[in-house]
């Protein structure tokens, strides 16, 4: 939940337009932040008391808060589904404004039937005078996210492969985009007016659904008498800096337009994945914006070129003087789809050189068609010279077309390890944005510790919440709770206040193990536990150590030493002297859970100082399964050598048993050898060229070694196989 942010206008002095003092360009319009307490009715209608909540939901869990009100996830108990629960904080129960306000965004919200709009259920008055909001619950991720993680993508990919996710993934956010369009439409169409657009408040389900969300300082533009009373009040502009529109900054007065800038402001992000607009606090953004100050429209990463159909939308959509904007929210998604369909945009009429390029792309197959009938003439001059030749051009188009071929599955094999680990990657991030957020929050006096002495699990008979056998982790675990395990000397005393502050990151702890896994997305929270107790998800532990020795881990267990020092340990160590997140060298857990690879993520404040490190622990199976899986094409029976290298070429993984020592080391617990690969005359080019083939001579047989990056661990996929045979089999 977003905090809503008003800016409101002081009552204006007579006396202070005469004062000699500089005032800002913005007069007295916002010197003032203050909770949202505008547009709201004088008396509310009585809400019936209902029973206590409890009685109507359960298994309810925080997920997250905002400055007002907090966001639970809760199970109907009498339908059966699971649920969001929006709430009002305590503090605020008395504010009639406030509650009004909360009672307001309901009304609204449940009157937009809409597919992309968060279809509302109902709203609850408890006995203690809480009052709840219930709507449909949607599992994914917002706007800001999807940008935040494309950019962090982007940041690892090299240039061929930047260019090839990008257009892919710029298509994508744009399809969303057009599906936000057709939401607001919708609720223009019934004056209503969001006014808090962002890509925050913009979600994107498990399904690629997109829902339009936090509806809660959106105003009704038909309600003529509460529009005049308001003009009896103040005037104000409500909204997040940044992207409220320059008139309503000047005036107060909101329009259909108004959304459109935001909207705007939404759709340079999308498409540059940076900021469009930059400043050093709410109040900077909102002199940046009056003044039109917003950044180019370039992408984040200056290879990217934008096409200049997409910057003239963006431009029109955002313009500084509202009648330059378009008509309305239909006639942008409108023109965005005509970019879409290469057609001509509105914002951006065709030259007559553009518009030559057009239409010859428009009728390609017409002009190829000409152009190839143009060839045919020139080509009979030479027509028994091509006929000696095409059996030879045959031939090596389709050698050309064999190599292709393998050249591509190799990479869309690499491409998708790279994907599961960068995906992996993403979710650490998020977890350790949380973690650093706690530890710099002001502590809550009530909040309970949710973290067990490990030792406490060894014990068989105690209390534990959710303390369970699982096959999977080989011991008794808690998915309920998370351990915390001291360094010899430090007392539970000392840490009472770090180990408070971290307790709510227990509540999202299943949440980010069981992402890592697409095909349980849709799984209640209950069968996600019973899913990671007997069968386990690519994630198994993530936790936090601090430079004080205490180590916090999910999911509570108590398998750990007495002298265990978490300020002793690699991966603690190297974070140290680490300034992103970083992969270790493939290892054997201690656990049982086979080959794992962690990934760590140092934490510093904002002075650059140290303050902790979170790591995840997760099973190798994903990229194992890849390299054993069809070495042998089941078709023509070319036998394939697969391998996974680091930059040192060293085999981490193949499907040759020779390569590796794994089953060996397993069984008697001892180190892997990783063995070197086995051409190191050609890591030098791998290394070098990143991706591509090699023909080599080996042993009386040509040898080909095609090859690709997977970026987010810097390692190699390597395939392998006799040339020979695999031309043959083609020809």
């Amino acid at each position: 939940m977003i905090n809503k942010t008003i800016i409101a206008d002081d009552e204006f002095n007579p006396s202070a337009s005469q004062s000699s003092k500089p005032t800002s360009p913005l007069g007295s319009r916002f010197n003032t932040i203050v909770s949202n307490t505008e547009y709201l009715e004088q008396q509310a209608e009585d809400l019936s008391i209902s029973e206590d909540l409890d009685s109507l939901f359960e298994d309810i869990e925080k997920f997250t808060e905002g400055g007002q009100g907090e966001l639970k996830t809760a199970r109907d108990k009498k339908l059966h589904r699971y649920v969001a629960l929006k709430s009002l904080k305590k503090d605020f129960l008395s504010n009639p404004a406030i509650v009004q306000n909360f009672i307001l965004e309901a009304r609204i919200t449940a009157q937009l039937d809409h597919p992309s709009i968060i279809p509302m259920y109902g709203i609850i008055r408890d006995h203690d005078s809480f009052v709840h909001m219930a709507m449909k619950l949607v599992q994914g991720h917002t706007l800001e996210e999807i940008i935040k993680d494309q950019h962090r993508e982007c940041k690892l990919r090299s240039k061929k492969d930047l260019f090839a996710f990008e257009k892919q993934a710029l298509y994508t956010r744009l399809i969303y985009f057009t599906k936000v369009c057709e939401a607001l439409t919708y609720a223009h169409n019934k004056s209503v007016i969001h006014r808090d657009l962002k890509p925050d408040n913009i979600m994107v389900g498990s399904f690629n659904e997109v829902y339009l969300m936090d509806w809660g300082i959106a105003k009704i533009m038909t309600d003529e008498a509460k529009e005049e009373e308001l003009k009896k009040i103040k005037k104000s502009a409500s909204g997040t800096p940044g992207f409220i529109a320059p008139e309503y900054i000047m005036t107060g007065q909101v329009d259909f337009s108004c959304d459109q800038y935001a909207l705007g402001a939404i759709l340079f992000q999308l498409v540059t994945l940076k900021n469009h607009i930059t400043g050093e606090d709410g109040k900077d953004l909102l002199e940046r914006t009056l003044h039109g100050k917003t950044e180019r429209i370039s992408h984040a990463f200056p290879q990217i070129k934008i096409a200049p159909a997409l910057k003239a939308i963006i431009a029109k959509a955002m313009a500084h003087d509202p009648h330059q904007r378009y008509e309305n929210i239909a006639a942008l998604s409108s023109d965005l789809n005509k970019f879409l369909q290469a057609e001509e945009t509105d914002a951006l009429q065709d030259n007559l050189w553009r518009a030559c390029v057009r239409k010859l792309y428009k009728h390609k197959m017409r002009s190829a068609v000409s152009i190839l009938a143009l060839l045919l003439v020139f080509a009979g001059i030479t027509i028994a010279s091509l006929i000696q030749q095409k059996q030879t051009i045959q031939i090596s188009q389709q050698r050309e077309l064999t190599l292709i071929n393998f050249q591509s599955a190799l990479v869309q094999r690499a491409s998708q390890i790279d994907s599961h680990f960068l995906k992996l990657s993403n979710i650490l991030e998020r977890y350790s944005e949380k973690v650093l957020f706690l530890l710099e929050s002001p502590i809550n006096p009530q909040q309970t510790i949710k973290f067990n002495d490990y030792r406490d699990f060894k014990n068989e008979a105690s209390s534990i919440p959710g303390h369970k056998e699982s096959k999977v982790y080989k011991q008794r675990i808690s998915l309920e709770t998370g351990n915390y395990k001291l360094v010899p000397g430090l007392s539970s005393d000392d840490v009472k206040d770090q180990l408070t502050a971290l307790s709510p990151i227990v509540d999202n702890s299943l949440d980010y193990i069981s992402s890592s896994e697409d095909a349980i997305a849709q799984l209640s929270h209950e069968e996600r536990q019973k899913h990671a107790l007997n069968k386990g998800f690519p994630i198994r532990w993530i936790y936090t150590g601090l430079p004080n020795g205490l180590l916090i881990n999910y999911p509570g267990m108590g398998n750990l030493g007495v002298n265990y020092d978490v300020r002793a340990r690699f991966w603690f160590k190297n974070a140290q002297i680490q300034d992103k997140l970083f992969w270790s060298a493939p290892y054997l857990d201690l656990f049982g859970q086979g080959l794992v690879v962690s990934a760590i993520k140092p934490l510093k404040n904002k002075k650059g100082e140290f303050v902790a490190a979170s790591a995840i622990d997760l099973t190798f199976d994903y990229a194992l399964n890849t390299i054993m899986a069809a070495s042998e094409d089941s078709k023509t029976g070319i036998r394939r050598n697969r391998y996974l290298i680091n930059e040192k070429g060293d085999i981490i993984l193949s499907n040759l048993k020779t390569m590796s020592n794994i089953a060996e080391a397993e069984r008697t617990q001892s180190e892997i050898q990783f063995k070197p690969f086995p051409y190191p005359h050609v890591l030098k080019t791998i290394l070098q060229q990143k991706s591509g083939q090699i023909k080599i001579e080996h042993q009386g047989q040509t040898k080909l070694i095609g090859f690709s990056p997977v970026s987010t661990l810097h390692w190699f996929y390597v395939e392998e196989l006799n040339f020979d045979s695999l031309i043959k089999t083609k020809e």
